[in-house]
């Protein structure tokens, strides 16, 4: 067989968008292979979907394929998110058509961050923006449309990460421009994974940190107090930011409108057979 030979291959139309339409490709950031009996056992123990998740193995990188029983059940467990198995972090990510599973990116997840320590005075929804932009991509901010943000004694927004850098850990805040006044000003994650403490990087600790030396990672001030629970439900409104999270929903409508067009279709060519074989006899 000739290595320039190019195939054209056929596709399930309907089917194959449904299927897809359900399922996540997700991956546990751990150098180590685990044990999928344990992962279902997590899975299904943590995630409180209507139908039992179906899990396969898709490599021996940790990496799995998550099928759901609705649409509605995997929009619930993305956005409820990050999840962790044996406090390792479970990245997942949405298929679409064409994709291929070698391909997929899973160094960025969304977490979301509390910033403590501001002065009361800057607990504005202008300032959750801008620094939650310091991220790179924020997601949600949690805030009302005006004034102080005084429902807690923090600030909290979702944003992305990247895995393969180190966690930010906060930032000085000038105050009446005397540096001598500097604030700290520090960020705190809900449901953080385990993490290296020697270089702020998720997916490995310490012991097989190759980014750091042992003297440089102890005084690099990374330690559990960047881990925090997740946050009390409050009355303060979530707000979405970006397209992220609004196109991946729209994406699921849409997909579901076609579904809904292709089996009304077949329905109708169905009644049309049947009409015809009436005639016939």
């Amino acid at each position: 067989m000739a290595d320039s030979e190019i195939l054209d291959l056929e596709e399930r139309v309907g089917d194959s968008e449904a299927n897809t339409s359900l399922c996540l490709m997700g991956k546990v950031l751990n150098p180590k292979p685990l044990n999928l009996g344990t992962i279902t056992n997590i899975i299904n123990s943590a995630w409180k979907t209507r139908v039992p998740v179906g899990i396969t193995p898709w490599s021996n990188t940790n990496t799995f394929l998550f099928k759901f029983g609705s649409v509605e059940d995997k929009i619930a467990i993305l956005m409820e998110g990050p999840w962790l198995i044996m406090n390792n972090l479970l990245v997942l990510k949405a298929l679409e058509d064409g994709m291929v599973v070698s391909e997929i990116d899973f160094s960025s997840c969304p977490i979301w961050v509390q910033i403590h320590g501001l002065p009361v005075d800057k607990m504005l929804r202008q300032n959750v923006e801008i620094i939650g932009k310091r991220f790179g991509k924020l997601l949600a901010i949690e805030a009302t449309e005006g004034g102080l943000l005084i429902n807690r004694s923090f600030l909290r927004i979702r944003v992305e990460i990247n895995t393969n850098l180190p966690l930010p850990k906060g930032f000085w805040l000038r105050r009446n421009g005397d540096s001598s006044l500097d604030l700290w000003i520090s960020y705190r994650y809900e449901k953080l994974p385990d993490f290296c403490y020697w270089c702020g990087r998720i997916g490995h600790d310490n012991k097989v940190c190759r980014f750091e030396t042992k003297e440089k990672g102890s005084i690099s001030g990374y330690g559990p107090e960047l881990r925090t629970r997740r946050a009390r439900k409050s009355d303060v409104q979530v707000v979405e930011i970006g397209e992220v999270v609004e196109a991946q929903k729209e994406r699921e409508r849409e997909k579901r409108k076609k579904k809904k067009k292709k089996k009304k279709g077949k329905e109708i060519r169905g009644k049309i057979k049947f009409k015809r074989k009436e005639r016939h006899v």
